[in-house]
Parts: structure tokens; C-alpha cells; sequence
């Protein structure tokens, strides 16, 4: 196996360990934990005030990838090493008894040290790519990815589910959290293993300047993206709510639950689809193309009961090609300098814009809202097919 092969397969095994720990952070394993303790009411509180921690994170620290001379793969490996020690603190939680009061607070202050780490090492982690394989090989490599996190955390989510009905869910929790340090640090190791090669470090800028945000907002990448990927956010955060939508349109809670199993299947058999195809459809058609299949949004409202699920899997299919096009189209004009701080803006403008889209679920009438989302989506599909910039060689497009 050549460096470029093995860093590959090395980026999306950490990939998917570091999605594994996800669960224990702010996913289903850990919301499921602090109702196990007591917490229920405070479920939502602490899953907002690590979505807050994170935005803010990304936002302060979104030069945190430095700058031509910064390895980025021994600064990545080293801020996973405490966010991996500090998941055995949650361990005394599971086994002693714990006043509620002090138990969230354990929770949070642990979650939000977690949250800002890991949303520094995100931005670190933008540049990795542009040092251990060609970025032509990006789109196929997260595609890859998606597939294999997503088996991985079907296949904890089953294993867990079994365990469940045999052990107390404390005591699987504090398995749980040891296994998250673990896969952590592992992740961690694989990612200290990859090694820059020549194919990928001619990508890299040697610029000792750390872009500034007033540079960030100078370039034509960036402001020609910011309302596409807003309007991005906003149909994201509508279609992470379709299972509640769906319930106020009075559909039942049976169909509701098959939404996840059919959301999984989609999207494993969209990774699949995109992976296959990645390198003969170019990343700014496939975000156009799934662009247009979200226009089937409205569709939901009318459709049959036969009918919705089908039509949601094909939205979800849509919602997919977008997520993985959207950075394969952008990795290409996005210079090595810049894709620190112009990935931390994007997440932000994108997590704006699902905060927004979610709100407005619940304000707006419901086909309104579908059509909008639809709307949106596909403006910011047209602007990624259209728009010069992705035309441009990477030198263009920077400047």
C-alpha cells in the first residue's frame, strides 16, 4: 500500500472512531445516560449549551489551524489526548450516587471543555487533507468515510441496544465512556501515524502568515458562498426536524420511528453512490443535482402514507450528495491557508442557518415552510454550479 493509499484508510478509521465518541459527547448515548441519572429536564439545556460552546469555539479559535509551517497532525493528535482523558471523568457518575444539582454541573463543565477542544481540533483538522493525499481524492475519501462511520455507529447503536436489555445502563455508560477515551486516543495514534507525502505537500502553502479574518472576507470564495451556504443551513435545519413536522401533519409515531432506520439506509446507499461516482461527476454537479432532488420537500405534504417514506428516503439521498458535495467542490479552490478559518466561518454560517430553519418550523405553516426550505436549496445548488469561482484553478479562486 502506497502513503497516499494508507493515509486514506487511516483518516476515515479515525474518522469513524472519533464519530463513535461522538455518542458519549452530546449524541444518543449520552442524552440517554443523564435521563438514566435523573436529568431528563435537563436534556435539551445541556445538548444547547454545547451547541453554543461549539459555534462560539469555532468562531474564536477558527485560525487555529496555523499556518504553512504547523503540523497538523501531531496539533490534531494532541488535542484529542485530554478530550480523551476527560470522558474517564464522567466515569464516577455511573457508579457513585450523585446529587442531580452536581451531577449536571459535572456534565456540563465537562461537556463544554470537551466541545471547545474538539471544535479546535475540527478546524486543525480541515488541513489535513492537503498533507496526506490529493484533493482530487477528497470526494471519495469522506464518501468512503460516511460509510464506514455510519456502519460503525449503526453497529454501536445495535451492540448497545443488546447490552441494554441485559446490564444496568449505568454500568454500560461507564464501559462506554472508557471506550470512548479509548477510541479517542486510538484515533488519535492513526492520525499521528499518517505521514505528509510529495503528491499532497505540493498542496500545501508555505506562507508563515496566519489569514486574518478581514483577509478571509477579501476573498472571493468566501463571500461568493456566504448566502449558499446560509440558505444550506437553513433547508439542514428543516430537514433534521421532518420526523416532528411529520407528527403535526399526523402521521404517526410508527412511521416517525422508521424515519431513522430509513434516514440510515439512505444515506449509506448516498455515501455509496457518491463514492462511486465522485470521480466522474464533478463535486458542484452533485451539489446542484441533490439540490434539485430537495425540491421533493413539498412533496411530503401530500404525499400518500405509502408514499412518505419512500419520498423522504430520496430527500434524504438529496440532503446527502449535498453535505459530501459541498466540500468536495470547495477543498479544490480552498487554499491550505485559508481552509482553517474558511471552514470554521462556514460551519458557523451553516449551523446559523439549521438554528434558523428549525425555529422557523415552528412558526411557519408547514407547506410554506417545505416550499421555502426547497426554495433555498436550490439557489444555493445553482450558485455552486454556476459560480465562476468553482471554475477557477485554486490560484484563481484564492486571490
Amino acid at each position: 500500500m502506497n502513503g497516499v493509499r494508507a493515509n486514506e484508510v487511516k483518516y476515515v478509521a479515525a474518522n469513524a472512531l472519533h464519530s463513535v465518541t461522538g455518542l458519549c459527547l452530546s449524541g444518543t448515548l449520552m442524552q440517554t445516560f443523564l435521563g438514566e441519572i435523573g436529568l431528563a429536564d435537563q436534556i435539551y439545556l445541556h445538548a444547547t449549551i454545547l451547541q453554543i460552546v461549539t459555534t462560539a469555539s469555532t468562531m474564536l479559535f477558527s485560525r487555529a489551524g496555523g499556518d504553512g509551517r504547523t503540523n497538523v497532525l501531531r496539533r490534531t493528535a494532541l488535542l484529542s489526548l485530554p478530550v480523551a482523558v476527560l470522558y474517564l471523568f464522567y466515569v464516577p457518575l455511573c457508579v457513585f450516587p450523585v446529587p442531580t444539582g452536581t451531577a449536571f454541573l459535572t456534565a456540563a463543565v465537562l461537556g463544554v471543555i470537551q466541545s471547545v477542544l474538539c471544535a479546535v481540533r475540527t478546524v486543525v483538522d480541515f488541513r489535513i487533507p492537503y498533507r496526506t493525499f490529493p484533493v482530487s481524492e477528497y470526494g471519495a475519501v469522506t464518501a468512503v468515510s460516511g460509510i464506514v462511520t455510519g456502519l460503525t455507529n449503526m453497529g454501536v447503536g445495535a451492540l448497545f441496544t443488546w447490552l441494554a436489555a441485559r446490564f444496568a445502563y449505568p454500568l454500560l455508560m461507564c464501559w462506554a465512556f472508557t471506550g470512548a477515551a479509548v477510541f479517542m486516543l486510538a484515533g488519535a495514534l492513526l492520525l499521528l501515524s499518517m505521514k505528509p507525502v510529495a503528491a499532497a505537500e505540493a498542496q500545501v502553502s508555505r506562507s508563515v502568515k496566519n489569514v486574518s479574518f478581514r483577509e478571509l472576507i477579501r476573498r472571493p470564495v468566501f463571500h461568493v458562498f456566504l448566502a449558499p451556504n446560509l440558505f444550506r443551513g437553513v433547508a439542514s435545519g428543516v430537514v433534521s426536524v421532518l420526523a416532528g413536522i411529520a407528527l403535526h401533519m399526523g402521521r404517526t409515531a410508527a412511521l416517525t420511528t422508521a424515519m431513522v432506520t430509513v434516514s440510515s439506509g439512505a444515506t449509506l446507499g448516498a455515501c455509496l453512490l457518491f463514492a462511486v461516482s465522485a470521480r466522474r461527476v464533478p463535486s458542484r454537479t452533485a451539489v446542484f443535482l441533490g439540490s434539485a432532488i430537495l425540491c421533493l420537500l413539498p412533496v411530503l405534504w401530500f404525499a400518500p402514507a405509502g408514499w412518505f417514506l419512500p419520498v423522504y428516503a430520496v430527500v434524504i439521498v438529496g440532503k446527502t450528495f449535498v453535505d459530501y458535495g459541498v466540500p468536495a467542490a470547495l477543498i479544490r479552490v480552498v487554499p491550505d491557508d485559508l481552509a482553517g478559518p474558511f471552514n470554521a466561518w462556514r460551519m458557523v454560517l451553516h449551523t446559523g442557518g439549521s438554528v434558523l430553519g428549525t425555529f422557523l418550523a415552528g412558526h411557519l405553516p408547514i407547506p410554506v415552510l417545505l416550499i421555502g426550505a426547497a426554495v433555498l436549496q436550490l439557489a444555493s445548488g445553482a450558485v455552486y454550479l454556476l459560480s465562476p469561482v468553482l471554475r477557477s484553478s485554486p490560484a484563481g479562486a484564492a486571490r
